[in-house]
């Protein structure tokens, strides 16, 4: 009987590591590509389309861009960060680590680095918010 019930512990845990890596693993693959990002300051609660953000994750790279207008209406695509994520399974939810190969500034790391929870990862939409700060990103495509 001991053996009987270390199996099936043994088995459910398996189970359930693969059932999670699975999820991680399909929300890695659905985050892939550019993502706009509304900005999120309540200032007027308008999103200014000029001001926002593109994030590009590529199978552990991220790089974030800005846009940068010259004034005759073309705009351009600057690199505010080179960064890399990596997903994991933390407290129900699945979590994108983001950090650096490199030392960042101080901007960077404030506004950037750390752990963020995904709550919504849709074909057109995610939202994350930081685990540790009152960060919140909102993207479309």
């Amino acid at each position: 009987m001991n053996k009987f019930k270390t199996s099936l512990q043994l088995s459910l845990v398996i189970i359930a590591s693969l059932t999670l890596a699975s999820c991680v693993s399909s929300k890695e693959d659905k985050i892939q590509g550019q993502w706009e990002r509304y900005n999120t300051y309540l200032e007027n609660f308008v999103v200014d389309t000029m001001q926002q953000e593109m994030w590009n994750f590529d199978n552990g790279k991220l790089t974030i861009y800005k846009r940068v207008a010259d004034g005759n209406g073309n705009v351009t695509l600057s690199t505010v960060a080179d960064l890399t994520y990596t997903m994991k399974f933390a407290k129900g939810k699945v979590t994108v680590v983001i950090g650096s190969e490199e030392t960042p500034s101080d901007y960077i790391k404030n506004l950037y680095i750390g752990e963020t929870r995904i709550y919504k990862l849709k074909d057109d939409a995610l939202a994350m918010k930081g685990v540790n700060t009152l960060i919140y990103y909102e993207f479309y495509r």
